[in-house]
């Protein structure tokens, strides 16, 4: 009997292919804005609250400007989007 193939983990199983989403945006640096990651999550109040919390990682860039652009992490987003 081959136990190690009845605990391997398939792939092809959607709750595999839904985990690794976020891994796989976090491996590529895919980031959104501060306007679209909040719409993900369900409002920059909330979006707030997960950066405050350390569940969503973000850079603030300034480019010579009072007011800098934010990067929200890709793969932080998506875990902690709204459905």
């Amino acid at each position: 009997m081959n136990t190690a193939l009845s605990n391997s983990i398939d792939l092809q199983s959607p709750e595999y292919r839904l985990e690794a989403i976020p891994l796989v945006l976090n491996r590529h640096k895919i980031v959104f804005s501060k306007t679209t990651a909040a719409k993900l999550v369900g409002g920059r109040g909330k979006l707030g609250k997960l950066i405050e919390q350390g569940r969503v990682r973000v850079e603030k860039k300034a480019s010579g400007k009072q007011n800098g652009k934010w990067y929200c992490n890709g793969g932080d987003v998506i875990r902690n989007m709204k459905l």
